[in-house]
């Protein structure tokens, strides 16, 4: 998922249930091993893990959490630019 697929899928989230508390569940590579796993490394936010799947670890995460990191770190493209 490309940072502007993953910016566009938790507006959705937000604008479904009309509040900034949507969650989005994001599949992560890896194992559970933790309660909590980040999106990021260090610098992602957290998210509470749910489940093991045979393609990765099944996480949620607030959507407005991953909104800001991407702001911080993958800002969007330009109006018509690509992302």
């Amino acid at each position: 998922m490309t940072p502007t697929e993953l910016r566009d899928h938790c507006r959705r989230q937000m604008e479904i249930i009309e509040s900034d508390d949507a969650r989005v569940l994001l599949t992560l590579p890896g194992r559970w091993r933790s309660d909590t796993k980040r999106l990021a490394g260090r610098s992602g936010p957290s998210g509470r893990c749910i489940a093991d799947t045979p393609k990765g670890v099944l996480v949620e995460f607030y959507a407005r959490e991953v909104l800001a990191w991407l702001d911080r770190h993958a800002p969007a493209p330009a109006e018509g630019g690509e992302g």
